[in-house]
C-alpha cells in the first residue's frame, strides 16, 4: 500500500503510474505454459490507474478501505488470463489517499515493491510522460547475468550443500494445535507483538559483538529453541528469506530477487548455549555463502515428502529483512509504502523482526488459527524472548536446562500446587 498524505493531483499520479509501467514491463507480464515449462511474455498486459473510489462520506474510512484490501488479498490470480498485478486508487478524506497494489508474489518482493514507488515518487515529482530508456532495459539485463549466475561453477558446491543439509527424511514441525488438521487449510491468521527493549535489546547487543554473531542469528537460536520445546523435537528446519540484492545490477531492479534459505538446526539436549549459537552462526554462513541456489532446485533435488496442508521443508519462517527507506516527500505531500496485515499468513507460524526506535526491536508473530490458539502463541512468542534472554547470559548453560515456561503458564502451575486452581 502507498499511503499519500497531503495534496495530489490524481491525473498526473496516473501518469507516473503509466511511466512506471513503461520503465518496467516485467510487471506486465503474462506466465503462460509452453511444453509444461512456465514462460513469460512481457510487455502483454495494461494496467491503468483508474479514479479513486471515494470513501470520505463512509461511517469509518479506514474500515472501509482495510475491507476492501483484504477482499482483494483472498481474490486469486489466473497467471494467463490477466494481470499478476492490480492497482486500485482510494479516496479517505482531501489529504488522505491510498494506492493499493495487488500482485502474486512471483512478480515482485517487498524490496522492489519499496524501490518501485520511490520511483513513482520521482516521477510524479517531475511529471515525467516518457520513461528512462535506461530503466526500461534494466529487468532483461538482469535476467542476462542472473542466467549466467546459474550457468556458473558456484552453483555446483551450492548444490551440494543444499543436498547435504536436505537429505533424508526432513523433520515435521507439529506444534500443539486446537484439532487435527483438515486440509486445505484456510490460511487465516492473527499477529501477536512483543517488544524487545531495555536491558534485553543492550545484552543482544553485547553478546553479537562478543560472539560475532548478527541480532539475526542470536533470534535464530533462540526462535529454533522455543520451537523445539514446543513441538518436542531436537531437530528444527526454519525458513529465511534473503533479499540477494548484494550487485549494483541487482540492487535497484523492481522483480523477486528473494530466496528462502531452509536453515536445519538440531539442538541435542546437553549442547551448552554459547555453542548452540557457533552452531546456528555456521549454519547461516554457510547457507549464506550459497544464497544464489533457487529454492525450487533445492525441492528438486532433495525430494521432500509433500504432507496435505504443511508447506514443504519448512512450516515456520523467521523474516528480519531490512528494505531500503520508503519514504519520500513529494510537493507538501508525504509518501509511505508498507505491506498490509491481510489476515492470511502462509506458514503455520512466522516470525517477523524489526527495529523499533533505536534501542529496541519489534517482534511479531503471525499464526493460522487453524494451527495454533491465540494462548499458544502468545506463549510461544514469550518463550521466543525467554530462550533470546538466554542465549545472551551464562553460556556454558545447557541449553536443556534454559527455562521457557512463560510466566503465566507458570504462575497457573503455582495455583494448581498450592490448590487454588481457579
Amino acid at each position: 500500500m502507498l499511503r499519500i498524505d497531503g495534496p495530489v493531483e490524481w491525473e498526473r499520479l496516473a501518469r507516473a503510474w503509466s511511466t512506471l509501467l513503461a520503465e518496467n514491463p516485467n510487471l506486465t507480464a503474462r506466465i503462460a505454459e509452453d511444453d509444461g515449462e512456465p514462460v513469460q511474455s512481457f510487455p502483454h498486459w495494461t494496467i491503468p490507474l483508474g479514479d479513486p473510489t471515494d470513501l470520505e462520506d463512509t461511517p469509518a474510512p479506514e474500515q472501509a478501505f482495510r475491507a476492501d484490501a483484504a477482499a482483494e488479498a483472498a481474490r486469486p490470480f489466473r497467471l494467463d488470463r490477466e494481470p499478476i498485478l492490480r492497482i486500485r486508487g482510494f479516496r479517505l478524506a482531501p489529504d488522505d489517499h491510498r494506492l493499493l497494489v495487488t500482485m502474486h508474489e512471483v512478480l515482485l518482493d517487498g524490496w522492489g515493491a519499496t524501490i518501485l514507488f520511490q520511483r513513482m515518487g520521482v516521477l510524479y515529482r517531475d511529471d515525467a510522460s516518457a520513461p528512462d530508456p535506461h530503466r526500461r532495459r534494466r529487468y532483461e539485463r538482469f535476467l542476462d547475468r542472473r542466467t549466467d549466475e546459474l550457468r556458473g561453477p558456484e552453483m555446483a558446491r551450492a548444490r551440494d550443500h543444499w543436498r547435504q543439509e536436505l537429505g533424508g527424511e526432513l523433520p515435521i514441525l507439529d506444534l500443539p494445535s486446537p484439532g487435527p488438521r483438515r486440509p486445505p487449510p484456510s490460511y487465516r491468521g492473527r499477529i501477536v507483538e512483543r517488544a524487545l527493549s531495555g536491558d534485553r535489546y543492550a545484552d543482544l547487543r553485547r553478546t553479537c559483538r562478543a560472539t560475532g554473531c548478527t541480532p539475526f542469528m542470536v533470534v535464530l537460536a533462540g526462535y529454533a529453541l522455543a520451537l523445539g520445546y514446543y513441538a518436542d523435537t531436537d531437530d528444527v528446519i526454519v525458513g529465511a528469506p534473503i533479499a540477494n540484492r548484494d550487485g549494483p545490477d541487482r540492487i535497484d531492479v523492481p522483480t523477486f530477487t528473494l530466496n528462502m534459505l531452509p536453515l536445519r538446526i538440531d539442538m541435542p539436549p546437553g549442547r551448552p548455549v554459547a555453542e548452540h549459537l557457533r552452531h546456528v552462526r555456521n549454519k547461516v554462513a554457510d547457507a549464506y555463502s550459497t544464497a544464489g541456489y533457487p529454492f525450487g532446485w533445492m525441492l528438486q533435488n532433495s525430494h521432500p515428502t509433500r504432507r496435505s496442508g504443511r508447506t514443504p521443508v519448512s512450516q515456520t519462517m523467521l523474516n528480519m529483512l531490512t528494505y531500503p527507506a520508503g519514504a519520500i516527500d513529494v510537493d507538501g505531500a508525504h509518501w509511505s509504502f508498507t505491506e498490509l496485515d491481510t489476515g492470511f499468513t502462509k506458514y503455520d507460524c512466522t516470525l517477523y523482526v524489526q527495529q523499533h526506535g533505536p534501542d529496541a526491536y519489534l517482534l511479531q508473530l503471525a499464526y493460522q488459527l487453524d494451527v495454533l490458539t491465540d494462548e499458544l502463541a502468545e506463549a510461544l512468542l514469550d518463550s521466543v524472548l525467554a530462550a533470546i534472554e538466554a542465549m545472551t547470559a551464562d553460556g556454558a548453560l545447557s541449553i536443556s536446562t534454559v527455562d521457557l515456561l512463560p510466566a503465566a503458564h507458570r504462575l497457573a502451575l503455582t495455583e494448581v500446587t498450592h490448590g487454588e486452581q481457579k
